[in-house]
């Protein structure tokens, strides 16, 4: 398979992904809220910061704020990194709300290629796609997948490789009630931080190397994982000064994924990073 950018053929114009209105939804069961009351109150949130709410510069400077003021309670050090998450998990939760699930028709039709593909192996082994989003944030990209393969009666499992954050536990497990999808979660954690990854078709491992001590590791675990013929996409390039990011020079994960023999397929979604398959 090669990816290929054309127009939009599988998924036309659609995308069946809006974590800010299922949000809400969240807020209703979770607040009894109805419906305007449900809107008001994300809306007065993003407002806060103006235009592009959670997604603005304004909201990005208060979490800048938010973790300076609170530099005494909170390390990038290795120990006690997975405890840093978690305390930052509410204003991460909300910035992550933001991401978009597409930018561009390239992005569409890349949806389109690899569903496509994942359905052709399901009709030749027979077998449940397993889909892995290795720290999943809010995991918009996999789900939206999950329910395009549910769309085509495809048997999906989701399995979610994250540190535990109780907020986006119970968010996701509302998708994925709401939605009847087939979500597993598997924790990142001080006892086990680099956790076996279960045998899977495709991966997606986004803006995460870079936040973790041994990212040579992961690869290792995705090398003894991946089915045949699997796919990867990965962010591999090296980042910049930021207190998270522990390994801001991936080379090693570079060259651990093409001495693993992994060849690349074209640039992941919004041209960043690439897909792979072995």
């Amino acid at each position: 398979m090669r990816i290929i950018v054309t127009s939009p053929t599988y998924i036309q114009n659609t995308i069946p992904t809006n974590h800010i209105d299922d949000f809400k939804n969240f807020l209703m069961v979770k607040n009894d809220l109805d419906k305007d009351e449900a809107d008001l109150l994300v809306k007065e949130g993003m407002d806060c910061f103006g235009q592009g709410g959670f997604a603005s510069g304004n909201f990005g400077n208060f979490s800048e704020f938010y973790s300076k003021i609170f530099s005494w309670k909170h390390s990038p050090i290795e120990d006690v990194y997975h405890n840093t998450y978690q305390f930052h998990s509410p204003i991460d939760f909300l910035r992550m709300l933001s991401y978009p699930t597409y930018s561009s028709l390239r992005d569409l039709e890349l949806y389109s290629q690899i569903v496509e593909y994942l359905i052709e192996i399901y009709n030749k082994d027979n077998e449940e796609i397993v889909v892995v989003d290795y720290g999943a944030g809010l995991a918009q990209i996999t789900i939206t997948l999950s329910k395009l393969l549910k769309k085509n009666n495809i048997d999906c499992k989701l399995v979610f490789v994250d540190i535990e954050r109780y907020i986006y536990r119970e968010f996701l497990e509302f998708i994925e009630n709401e939605y009847k999808l087939n979500f597993e979660f598997i924790d990142i954690n001080d006892k086990n931080p680099y956790p076996e990854i279960p045998k899977f078709n495709f991966i997606q491992i986004k803006d995460v190397f870079e936040h973790v001590y041994c990212p040579e590791n992961i690869v290792d675990n995705i090398e003894c994982s991946i089915k045949e013929n699997g796919m990867i996409s990965a962010t591999t390039d090296d980042e910049g000064p930021e207190m998270m990011h522990v390994s801001r020079d991936l080379k090693e994960v570079r060259d651990k994924i093409e001495k693993c023999g992994f060849k690349v397929l074209g640039n992941s979604w919004f041209n960043r990073g690439y897909i792979y398959q072995k």
